[in-house]
């Protein structure tokens, strides 16, 4: 698919000849700080979670500086055009991840752990083009092939001579990421809608929620009612991941199965469910199951159903408000992992909301859909959004 004032062939390239590489450090999150520095550094963590576009301007306030006492011997400097890879992940599609510097730097960064920095010093592709280009669906399946690791994926700059490059002339490079840039600015805007809305919409719940005069304290024992069905069988229900972004097909989250291929003494989880996760609970890991008939999580999740006095929409948005995270935290213990916090279950339990009567329950709750379905077609045209960058990324590039 091409603009129609463009015709004439790509000319192939290796990648190798085109991309030089430095060599990178390899800092923590240990080493890194936001508060000041000398140098700042791009971690492959950012490539994965912090940028939200291909282009990206150096002058962003997550870059994070490296703390005094910690800077690497060697290092080269990034300059305007230079691509920066995220050399590994957990999914094979994420390795590659690109970014690419756009703007005129002004200050000292460089390129940190599990990362490829490389520079076209022959200029055969306009700003941003490289960028776009290892996000295309011609390089991905490349990538796809060559990526090696079993729990962990991972790329190096040897790679770059079994990758190859297809670029027309300048003009239709330039016209291909004006177009790209314009869909993601895009992309950019609707997710800010989103997430305004989302805060609007917490700040109603926090009204709606809890600020009731006719109430009667209720413990969450008297809510919830554990469940503990148990597959007896493999593969007898399709795979879920609960997160605190809600409850996913784990192969559609994963891009691939990471349980156990014997799933075997699975729990069972039927719609209307509440998920917690004992030990990540305080990060906000409890979902309620409004999409899946019957799904499998592990067997380290806790899955309640709601008793039939109480209206689960109503429940379910209670527990995921931020007064209920913050309680839930307070029952939480430190562990020896610093990302894992063990529930107090008898705690948890014992832990009691002011419940308005089912009547009233049940006129929150249509409010409640009401804002939902608000969301969901505010996510559904990023959807759309999205869709429309990856159809132009798999059919723009040879």
């Amino acid at each position: 698919m091409r603009f129609p004032e463009f015709d004439g062939e790509w000319e192939k390239y290796n990648v190798s000849d085109i991309l030089n590489t430095f060599p990178t450090n390899s800092l923590s999150w240990d080493n890194l700080s936001y508060k000041c520095g000398k140098i700042k550094n791009i971690h492959y963590g950012l490539i994965h979670n912090g940028f939200d576009t291909t282009c990206v301007y150096t002058t962003n306030k997550i870059i994070p500086f490296i703390k005094d006492g910690n800077f690497p011997l060697e290092y080269t400097l990034l300059k305007t055009g230079d691509l920066i890879l995220a050399d590994a992940s957990e999914n094979r599609k994420d390795v590659g991840r690109p970014i690419e510097i756009i703007n005129d730097i002004c200050e000292n960064i460089i390129s940190g752990l599990h990362t490829i920095h490389a520079r076209d010093e022959s200029n055969i592709a306009v700003q941003g083009f490289k960028g776009f280009y290892f996000q295309s669906k011609s390089m991905k399946s490349q990538i796809y092939r060559i990526a090696n690791g079993s729990k962990i994926y991972g790329i190096s700059p040897s790679n770059f001579k079994e990758l190859h490059m297809c670029l027309p002339d300048h003009l239709e490079q330039e016209k291909i990421v004006v177009l790209l840039r314009k869909i993601e600015t895009r992309i950019q805007t609707q997710s800010k809608i989103i997430n305004k809305c989302k805060s609007l919409i917490n700040q109603i719940y926090d009204c709606l929620l809890w600020n009731f005069k006719d109430t009667k304290k209720i413990k969450l024992s008297d809510i919830l009612i554990e469940k503990n069905e148990k597959s007896k069988i493999n593969d007898q229900y399709p795979i879920l991941s609960s997160t605190v972004k809600g409850l996913f097909l784990q192969s559609e989250y994963f891009d691939r199965e990471i349980a156990s291929s014997n799933n075997i003494g699975y729990k069972i989880t039927n719609k209307r469910d509440i998920i917690i996760s004992p030990q990540n609970l305080w990060m906000g890991n409890i979902t309620y199951n409004d999409k899946y008939d019957n799904g499998l999580v592990s067997p380290s999740y806790k899955i309640y159903t709601i008793n039939d006095k109480h209206n689960p929409t109503y429940i379910s948005t209670l527990l995921k408000s931020y007064r209920a995270l913050y309680m839930f935290k307070t029952v939480s213990e430190q562990g020896a992992s610093v990302v894992r916090r063990n529930l107090n279950l008898d705690s948890f339990y014992e832990i009691s909301f002011n419940i308005p009567s089912k009547k009233e329950q049940d006129k929150i709750s249509k409010l409640i859909n009401s804002f939902n379905i608000k969301i969901s077609l505010e996510e559904k045209y990023l959807q759309d959004l999205q869709f429309q960058k990856k159809f132009l990324l798999d059919n723009m590039f040879i």
